[in-house]
C-alpha cells in the first residue's frame, strides 16, 4: 500500500514537472527558434499608457526624415525622484522589417555599421519599434521600463 502511494505521488509530480515545462516553452516551434508571442506589434497608444502609468513624461511627435512612416513618442523620466535624467524617442514602424531596414538606411547615411558598438549603444529595436537612448548611459530601471512597454 506504502508503494502504491509512493507510486502515484512520484506520478503527480512527473505530471506537474511536464506541464510547467510545457507552459516555459509553449512558443517553441520545431525549427529551432523560438517564435514571439501573439503580440509583437507595440503600437503608440499602448505605449503611452504604459510608460504613464511607470510615470514616464511621455509626447507624441513625427517620425522626421530619417522615419517619414513611422508614429513617434519622445519618453522622458524626469518626473522619477532618484532616477538621472533618461530619455528616449520611440519610432513606431509596421513591422519589424521595415524598422530593420529604416536602420539599416540609417546606418548607411552616417556611414558606419549597424553593429558598431557606439550606434549600437544608442540604437535599439524591440519588435515594431526602434529606440532611440538620449545618451549611451541610460539607467537599467529606465531601459527596462521603455522595454517592458513595447510587447
Amino acid at each position: 500500500m506504502r508503494r502504491r502511494n509512493l507510486l502515484l505521488l512520484a506520478a503527480i509530480v512527473g505530471a506537474i514537472g511536464v506541464g510547467a515545462a510545457a507552459l516555459a516553452y509553449h512558443h517553441w516551434s520545431p525549427s529551432g527558434s523560438v517564435t514571439a508571442p501573439s503580440q509583437t506589434h507595440a503600437t503608440p497608444a499602448t505605449a503611452t499608457k504604459c510608460l504613464t502609468a511607470r510615470r514616464a513624461l511621455v509626447t507624441r511627435t513625427s517620425g522626421g526624415h530619417d522615419f517619414p512612416t513611422a508614429s513617434a513618442l519622445q519618453v522622458s523620466f524626469a518626473l522619477v525622484p532618484a532616477r538621472p535624467l533618461d530619455s528616449a524617442m520611440l519610432f513606431f514602424e509596421p513591422d519589424r522589417a521595415t524598422a530593420q531596414r529604416a536602420v539599416a538606411a540609417l546606418a548607411a547615411r552616417m556611414k558606419t555599421r549597424v553593429a558598431a558598438p557606439l550606434f549600437q549603444s544608442y540604437l535599439q529595436i524591440k519588435n515594431n519599434v526602434v529606440v532611440f537612448w538620449g545618451g549611451p548611459k541610460i539607467a537599467p530601471a529606465s531601459r527596462s521600463a521603455v522595454l517592458g512597454c513595447l510587447n
